[in-house]
C-alpha cells in the first residue's frame, strides 16, 4: 500500500508497488514526459497503462496544469483511432493518467526496422490517423505533437494515436505564443516560431510522418536543433523516389507539408477523402493488373501445353515446370476459375513480379514458334514479328500495338493519294509531248 502523505512505495529498483487502485506489474517504457507502467485496474479487473509525470515535470506549475487540464480534455475523446484514457489523477503529488493497455508496437518501432510493406497498407495507417485527428479537431482539441512514437499499430493493423496529454484545447488560453512544445522533427513551420496552432497544424506534422512512410526517411534532417528549424520553416523535403510512391500519392503528402497553413489542407477531412479517392483508383488498378496476370497465366498454360518438351534447343528447364513454380509462388492461379478481386489482394509488387516472370516465358515460347511456322514450311524473313506474323496471334497484341499498326497503314493509304495521282498525270503529260514532238 502507499503511505498516506508520502510517496509510493517502491520496489529496490524504484519501480511503485501501487498508484491509487492499480497495483503495478511491469514498466514498459520511458518517454518525454512520464514513465507508462502496465498495472491492474483492482476495481474493475483488467489491466491498464499508467502514465506517470516525471519528477522533471512536478516542480512547474504551468507543466502540471496542463498535463492535468488537457488530459482530462482529451479523455472525452473516444474513437476507434485514439487510445482511451480511463481515469486521470494525482498521487503523492505526481499526476497520473490511466489508458487502455495495448498490444503491438510504436510506428517509430516499425519504421526504424524499415520491414517492407504494401503501399495500401501505408495508405491505410495514414487514413487512421486522419480519422483519430479529425475526431480530435472536432471537439477543439489539438495534438501538437504528431509523431511515429505517438502512433502505436497493434497486431490487427488497427493504429492508435497516444499522448494527448500534451495537446492544446482551442478554448484553452494556458498556451501562451512564444512557448514551443513538441517534437522539432515533425512540428509546423508555426509551431516550430511558438506561434498559435490549429489543425492544419497537426495536419503538417501527420503529412510529415506519411513522407517517413514512404520515403523512408524524415523530410527533415539536420545535424543540429537550428539547423532543422530552419529547414522546417524555410526548405522543401526532397522528393520521393518514383518507385516508393505514385506521383498523385507523393503531391497529396507534399501539400501537406505546406509551409504556408493556407496552402495545406484545411481540414483532416478533406486529405482524408483525397487519400481515399487515390486509394479506389490504386485498388483498381491493381484488380486490372490481377486481370492481366490470368490472362498472360492462361496464355503461358497453352503455350506450354504444346511444348511439354520445354523450350526447344535453349538448355532450360521445361515450361511446364516453370509455370508449376508461378504456381507454388502464386495458388490461387491453381483454382478452376480464379477471382480477379481475391489475387488482388497479393498486393502490387507480388502481382508485377508475377507478371514479369510470365510475360519473360511467353516470350521465350512465343518466339520458338515463330522460328518453327506451323505448316513445317519455309517462310521469308518478314514472318517473324511482321504483319504477318503479329496477325497469326492476334491475341497477344495490346492495343497500342494495333493503333501502331493502324497509324501504319494510314500513313501508307495517304501517302500513296497524294503521290500516285501525280505521279500518272506526269506521266500521261509526258506521253502527250512526245506524241506531238514526233507527229508529223
Amino acid at each position: 500500500m502507499t503511505p498516506s502523505g508520502g510517496r509510493p512505495a517502491a520496489t529496490p529498483a524504484g519501480q511503485p508497488h501501487k498508484i491509487s487502485r492499480y497495483r503495478i506489474v511491469e514498466r514498459l517504457g520511458k518517454g518525454a514526459m512520464g514513465v507508462v507502467y502496465r498495472a491492474e485496474d483492482e476495481a474493475m479487473g483488467r489491466d491498464v497503462a499508467v502514465k506517470v509525470l516525471t519528477a522533471d515535470f512536478e516542480s512547474e506549475p504551468e507543466a502540471r496544469l496542463r498535463f492535468y487540464r488537457e488530459a482530462r480534455s482529451a479523455g472525452r475523446l473516444l474513437h476507434r483511432n485514439i487510445i482511451t484514457i480511463y481515469d486521470l489523477g494525482e498521487e503523492a503529488g505526481r499526476l497520473f493518467i490511466v489508458m487502455e493497455l495495448l498490444e503491438g508496437e510504436p510506428l517509430a518501432e516499425l519504421l526504424k526496422r524499415g520491414e517492407p510493406a504494401a503501399l495500401e497498407d501505408k495508405v491505410d495507417l495514414m487514413l487512421q490517423v486522419l480519422d483519430g485527428l479529425s475526431a480530435a479537431h472536432a471537439h477543439g482539441i489539438y495534438h501538437r505533437d504528431i509523431k511515429p512514437g505517438n502512433l502505436f499499430v497493434l497486431a490487427d493493423g488497427s493504429l492508435k494515436i497516444l499522448d494527448f496529454g500534451v495537446a492544446r484545447v482551442s478554448t484553452s488560453t494556458m498556451t501562451a505564443s512564444g512557448y514551443i512544445i513538441g517534437t522539432p522533427d515533425y512540428m509546423s513551420p508555426e509551431q516550430s516560431r511558438g506561434k498559435e496552432v490549429d489543425a492544419r497544424s497537426d495536419i503538417f506534422s501527420a503529412s510529415a510522418v506519411f513522407y517517413y512512410l514512404l520515403a523512408g526517411s524524415r523530410p527533415f534532417v539536420a545535424p543540429d536543433l537550428p539547423s532543422l528549424l530552419w529547414k522546417v520553416q524555410l526548405e522543401d523535403p526532397p522528393p520521393i523516389e518514383a518507385g516508393a510512391a505514385p506521383p498523385a500519392l507523393e503531391r497529396i503528402v507534399l501539400r501537406g507539408l505546406a509551409k504556408d497553413p493556407a496552402s495545406r489542407y484545411q481540414s483532416c477531412g478533406e486529405m482524408h477523402a483525397e487519400l481515399s479517392r487515390f486509394l479506389r483508383y490504386y485498388e483498381a488498378d491493381t484488380r486490372r493488373l490481377a486481370v492481366r496476370v490470368l490472362e498472360m497465366f492462361r496464355a503461358v498454360q497453352g503455350l506450354a501445353g504444346q511444348r511439354r518438351a520445354g523450350i526447344a534447343g535453349s538448355g532450360e528447364e521445361p515450361a511446364a515446370t516453370r509455370v508449376q513454380a508461378i504456381v507454388n509462388e502464386c495458388p490461387l492461379l491453381a483454382e478452376p476459375d480464379p477471382d480477379p478481386t481475391a489475387l488482388a489482394q497479393l498486393k502490387r509488387p507480388r502481382l508485377a513480379g508475377v507478371l514479369g516472370r510470365l510475360e519473360e516465358l511467353r516470350r521465350e515460347l512465343g518466339g520458338d514458334a515463330d522460328r518453327q511456322p506451323p505448316d513445317g514450311t519455309a517462310k521469308p524473313s518478314w514472318w517473324k514479328g511482321g504483319l504477318l506474323g503479329r496477325a497469326r496471334s492476334a491475341r497477344g497484341q495490346t492495343t497500342t500495338e494495333w493503333l501502331m499498326i493502324a497509324g501504319i497503314l494510314t500513313a501508307i493509304a495517304v501517302f500513296l493519294l497524294m503521290v500516285v495521282p501525280d505521279a500518272l498525270r506526269t506521266y500521261h503529260q509526258g506521253i502527250a509531248w512526245g506524241v506531238r514532238t514526233i507527229a508529223p
